[in-house]
């Protein structure tokens, strides 16, 4: 997984490490290979990281930052 880097509009910079990424993957490859898990579990993630100030491929909870 690619590093993303990505800044709120508040100027916040976010990091998504290249481990957090492969961890997500591979939770999402063992959960399951549907479409609908796989987007459920993106979005999951998302709704999780976006407390704590993180995005995730582009948005957060909050506000998009790419």
């Amino acid at each position: 997984m690619v590093t993303a880097v990505g800044v709120f509009a508040r100027g916040t910079v976010l990091v998504i490490s290249a481990v957090v990424g492969g961890a997500l993957v591979a939770a999402a490859t063992t959960v399951s290979t549907s479409v609908a898990a796989l987007v459920a579990l993106v979005v999951a993630a998302a709704t999780v990281a976006g407390v704590v100030g993180v995005g995730v491929m582009g948005t957060t909870t909050t506000t998009p930052y790419w």
